[in-house]
């Protein structure tokens, strides 16, 4: 499990589209997450992403951030799963492209005093003919 504080730096995980079939541009996930506390509150996640192809140049900008919303059961450390986010656009994707996504949690926007576990995320995609 990854532990996301109050103050904490954005992940960065990569993947790669299958090849074969071209892929939709966009994705939404859901997340995995769970908490100590016994709140009702929400934490709030946020992600972005971008799609690359062989030789360009990565600094490129991320796509527009999504962010979903997800209360709290209030019981401790029970297994959670957020609904998902509206779709995130991966500029430029192809099959065999290298796809970054930057999560986060949007503490600014969230209300759970203490920290989100992230156990797992699902990404949901379309292949299309």
């Amino acid at each position: 499990m990854h532990r996301l504080t109050r103050a904490v730096a954005p992940v960065v995980m990569l993947a790669v589209l299958t090849h074969g079939a071209p892929v939709s541009a966009t994705v939404t996930a859901q997340f995995w997450w769970t908490a100590t506390g016994t709140s009702t509150n929400n934490v709030q996640w946020e992600l972005a992403g971008r799609s690359y192809g062989d030789s360009e140049t990565i600094d490129q900008a991320m796509g527009t951030v999504q962010v979903i919303s997800d209360a709290h059961t209030a019981t401790a450390l029970q297994a959670q799963l957020s609904g998902a986010t509206p779709a995130i656009t991966l500029t430029g994707a192809t099959a065999g492209d290298l796809v970054i996504l930057r999560l986060r949690r949007d503490v600014a926007n969230d209300n759970l005093a203490v920290d989100a576990k992230l156990i797992g995320i699902v990404i949901n995609y379309t292949r299309t003919a």
